[in-house]
């Protein structure tokens, strides 16, 4: 997508070190693709590289760009995820499959229901041209669930369960396919009020520990449905604020702060008695780098005597703190708030607990509480990947080991919490 924006710009609203800039043109049976890697700060680009292929060749292609890509950025990718990228630089594709695939990604990018239609038919021609053309069959049953919730129709528990079926299917054939499975992580998690009552039972979207429900997902497929289900018609109100919630937390994994933020403050505008909205919406102000706003968070959590509201003297406290110390002073008094829960026998989430020791300055600490988190499962765990508030430990060997393993609880079958059971205590 083009953007007039400058490249620093665009570094500092993604908080990232550099872009990657890219064009393709395709002329007749033949694909070039110009790719340039820009540090942010310079805007100067400091590796270029063109490629040429056959059509039929596209999706080879996008294995070899990517694994280019990170030899030049220095990544340290795993074993399984070198695997997966020489895997896909492999792929023998049959061309018209192929093009069918890439010309149903499109229509379903549309979002309407006139796209996941088409979407839907020309992914069927591709399995059908292709049996084992796994990114088509996810394709398949991602868009399925897509155009279900769309129409809200009657048969949409049924359309679920196919769709189940097909990602379940597209896993057998490809084990390190990322869009077959956050299209079935997000059935069975995030869809039981809507799947008929089939299979292993999944706990409802209902109740305060909201992590059980929550799912984050990768691929733009997963992500779609996600945010698609956080908004289908729920049972009552209060349901939908909840799926509401979760939707936010959801984008807080993707790194879109600002927009969790709004989110939430919607949630609280309707209804200012849901204590966990106030607490994510002052942890995503401290993510987007903005402590003054997680104060005011806190603050109207106060006034307004949401669940576990804080009292004044502490929210006093805390705003003599952060003008004292800045962020660390936010983490110390999390850190503190969270220390008494503990106290009082109370769970707390062993992620939201490690980071309050890393803002406050205690790495060995945060170091040994997220290695319990990915003990206990603790789906927060997610945030590792995007969240800045880790920035100061991407470099430890450890933290790296944690952030690959945490990627894979999100496939996991067991549904644990996310939390740290009553009385525990770090080691």
């Amino acid at each position: 997508v083009g953007t007039s924006e400058p490249i620093p710009r665009i570094g500092q609203d993604l908080q990232v070190d550099a872009v990657i800039e890219g064009s393709i043109r395709r002329e007749d049976d033949r694909v070039r693709i110009t790719v340039q890697l820009i540090p942010a700060a310079r805007d100067t680009h400091v590796w270029t590289q063109q490629y040429a292929r056959a059509l039929g060749d596209v999706l080879a292609l996008q294995g070899e760009v990517a694994l280019d890509i990170a030899k030049q950025v220095q990544a340290e990718l795993s074993p399984e995820e070198t695997t997966l990228l020489q895997r896909t630089a492999t792929r023998d594709v049959d061309p018209e499959a192929q093009d069918a695939y890439l010309r149903g990604k499109f229509e379903a990018e549309k979002g309407t229901s006139a796209g996941y239609r088409t979407a839907m038919g020309l992914f069927e021609d591709a399995v059908a041209m292709d049996s084992t053309f796994a990114p088509a069959l996810a394709g398949l049953a991602g868009t399925r669930v897509l155009l279900g919730m769309s129409e809200d129709s009657a048969s949409l528990p049924g359309e679920i369960e196919r769709a189940r079926a097909e990602a379940v299917n597209a896993l057998r054939m490809d084990s390190t396919s990322v869009e077959a499975r956050d299209v079935l992580n997000v059935i069975d998690r995030s869809l039981p009020r809507i799947r008929p009552a089939v299979g292993t039972p999944v706990a409802p979207i209902t109740g305060p520990d909201l992590d059980t429900a929550w799912v984050a997902t990768t691929s733009q497929m997963g992500t779609k449905i996600a945010e698609q289900a956080r908004r289908h018609p729920a049972d009552g109100p209060r349901d939908d604020r909840i799926a509401r919630i979760l939707a936010a937390r959801q984008l807080m994994a993707s790194a879109r702060f600002p927009d969790a933020v709004q989110m939430l403050s919607n949630v609280v505008e309707e209804d200012p008695s849901l204590g966990v909205a106030w607490e994510f919406m002052a942890r995503a102000q401290m993510s987007a780098g903005n402590p003054g706003g997680a104060v005011d968070a806190v603050e109207g959590w106060s006034t307004r005597g949401g669940d576990g509201a804080p009292s004044n003297a502490e929210v006093s406290a805390l705003r003599s703190a952060v003008e004292r110390e800045g962020p660390a002073g936010y983490w110390q008094w999390s850190l503190d708030r969270m220390n008494a829960r503990r106290t009082a026998g109370k769970p707390i989430s062993l992620t939201d607990y490690a980071a309050a020791q890393l803002g406050a300055g205690d790495s060995k600490g945060a170091m040994a509480s997220l290695e319990q988190a990915l003990e206990h499962r603790d789906r927060g765990l997610a945030s590792l990947q995007t969240d800045p508030v880790w920035d100061p430990l991407r470099s430890d060997s450890r933290f790296t080991e944690i952030a690959r393993a945490a990627r894979d609880l999100r496939w996991a079958t067991s549904r644990h919490s996310g939390r740290e059971p009553a009385g525990a205590t770090p080691r």
